[in-house]
């Protein structure tokens, strides 16, 4: 009865412990962005970029922000680092095709343990080719949020 007593207190103080997590860690976020009428945080800005923040899913820790820009050829996917900082990921859409690719906060590539000298060299080059976009997008998603 005490292991079941205890395994019940462990799971509560886990649930409250996550649930004051993600207010905390999300709020000045979804200050920003408010929910909108289907009830996700969500707006379109200026110039027409889109913003959203997803809160972590039930027990989870793992939410992000986003932006995508308006004619869709960028997207920006941020994840907050559980201790601070953050994940970047681009979506870039051209006429060969789509490519997803982890950047740093100033939109540089990183390289990936798994990518062969030749994948790194495309993915430098369709950031040269986009850095207008990804310049925009990291500029727009940087005065909606304060990510420094």
């Amino acid at each position: 009865m005490l292991a079941i007593g205890i395994a019940i207190l462990i799971f509560i103080i886990w649930n409250l412990t996550w649930l004051v997590f993600v207010n905390f860690k999300y709020k000045p976020y979804t200050e920003t962005v408010p929910k909108d009428k289907y009830g996700t945080y969500h707006i379109v800005g200026s110039e027409g970029y889109n913003f959203n923040v997803k809160k972590p899913d039930y027990l989870s820790l793992t939410g992000n922000l986003g932006s995508v820009a308006p004619d869709d050829i960028c997207s920006l996917i941020i994840w907050l680092k559980v201790f601070g900082g953050y994940k970047y990921g681009l979506r870039i859409q051209d006429n060969s095709g789509g490519y997803d690719i982890m950047v740093d906060s100033n939109g540089n590539p990183i390289r990936l343990d798994s990518q062969s000298n030749e994948e790194f060299e495309k993915t430098v080059e369709i950031i040269r080719k986009n850095k207008v976009s990804i310049q925009k997008i990291f500029d727009k998603v940087n005065s909606q949020w304060d990510l420094s």
